[in-house]
């Protein structure tokens, strides 16, 4: 009978140290960028405006002279609602895209500086077998052509 060899389990120490991105210009401005406004866009604002100015002039010209004017005012007024409904949902619109893309941004920074961690030191041993260069290419090659069989 012959006695077994005993072999060494695989032992690895390392050492981690924290990486931290240093804070260049470009990092620093994007860092104190304010806020995007959640206003409208100007065109938006306009176009309500001209909207208003619509339902003005729509309701309040000569060719209206045989509808009575309290119809006309509430034609007027109910106009001037569904202008003011589009306005604010336009608003809350612009909003709720202003804070995603303000809260994209700081997700986007804060994943770019993220401190980071490196191996700095390695020790260790593996006492197991390992297969030769040979060995490796054979069983390579033989899983190879297996495949086309």
């Amino acid at each position: 009978m012959g006695s077994k060899t005993k072999q060494l389990p695989f032992e690895n120490n390392n050492e981690y140290a924290e990486f931290k991105v240093s804070d260049t210009p470009d990092i620093m401005a994007a860092r104190n960028a304010p806020a995007m406004d959640p206003g409208l866009a100007p065109t938006l604002q306009r176009q309500f405006d001209r909207s208003q100015q619509v339902n003005k002039n729509r309701f309040s010209n000569a060719y209206n002279q045989d509808v009575p004017s309290a119809a006309r005012m509430a034609m007027r007024q109910q106009a001037d609602r569904d202008s003011a409904a589009d306005y604010g949902a336009n608003v809350a619109q612009a909003s709720d895209n202003a804070n995603t893309q303000n809260f994209q941004r700081k997700f986007n920074l804060a994943s770019l500086t993220r401190p980071q961690y490196m191996q700095t030191k390695g020790v260790g041993f593996n006492s197991q077998s390992q297969p030769g260069f040979l060995q490796q290419l054979a069983g390579g090659a033989a899983s190879a052509a297996g495949s086309f069989i």
